[in-house]
């Protein structure tokens, strides 16, 4: 099963680090739906989400070539398991 997320920075954006400036206090306005910003999601750890995957799997059957769908199904089902 391929590792999601690997935490290597992409350096390849113009941004310098601490280039970035904070808006003025009050002018932040976000584009997002109010109700988006409301909910929380949880945070799961790598190995949470390997641990559901590699159960996916191998209750298909172990097929190959489904590692994201996997993987994305894993995270999806915590996430939903952490909101109930």
């Amino acid at each position: 099963m391929a590792k999601k997320n690997s935490g290597m920075l992409n350096t390849s954006s113009p941004l310098k680090a601490g280039s970035a400036q904070a808006p003025a206090s009050g002018s932040y306005q976000s584009s997002a739906h109010p109700t988006a910003r409301a909910i929380a999601l949880p945070r799961l750890s790598h190995e949470q989400i390997a641990r559901r995957a590699k159960a996916i799997w191998e209750k298909k059957g172990r097929p190959s070539g489904q590692d994201e769908q996997n993987w994305y199904q894993a995270e999806a089902e915590l996430r939903t398991e952490s909101q109930a």
